[in-house]
């Protein structure tokens, strides 16, 4: 099985907002996230992956040059001032490719190509990502992480802040 993370270029903006129907869609059950008139989900921040704000990075994944999911990374922490925390702010594979390891090894390889702070934010509802962050970070860091829950009016949260 070969995982490739492929950053991705404007030319396949298109593509990146594809798949995130398909995960904003599996996501909607927990955030409440409704689609707009024209039937589509919106992602706020998606053209300020392809601006030139250097602080957002977006990536497919890819097995045997199959794209089969996105990751989108940016510098905003929301439990650190440090600038030098990276997060990941959306984390997808595609139904047909999870439980299979995808998922980790992309994560192992994001990590060991940009190795330092980072963090990510998980719904409190969401299981099934509670359980995959918690198992692959345990494994990663042997351990060394800190789970940390935050609430407000918006959104109840478990931030995981880890360093590699």
């Amino acid at each position: 099985m070969e995982i490739e993370l492929q950053k991705i270029s404007l030319d396949n903006k298109d593509a990146l907002n594809n798949l995130m129907q398909f995960y904003l869609y599996d996501y909607s059950d927990t955030d409440k996230r409704d689609i707009n008139t024209w039937g589509r989900f919106e992602y706020e921040y998606l053209d300020s992956y392809f601006s030139e704000d250097e602080s957002r990075v977006p990536f497919f994944i890819k097995l045997n040059d199959i794209i089969v999911g996105f990751i989108l990374i940016n510098n905003y922490s929301i439990i650190s001032e440090d600038k030098n925390v990276k997060s990941i702010a959306e984390f997808f594979v595609m139904k047909k490719y999870r439980r299979i390891g995808i998922g980790s090894a992309a994560l192992k390889k994001l990590v060991s190509t940009l190795p330092g702070k980072w963090e990510i934010k998980v719904n409190k509802n969401n299981e099934g990502a509670l359980s995959f962050w918690r198992k692959n970070l345990l494994e990663l860091t042997k351990g060394k992480y800190l789970e940390k829950y935050l609430e407000d009016e918006k959104a109840q949260v478990y931030v995981e802040s880890f360093e590699i």
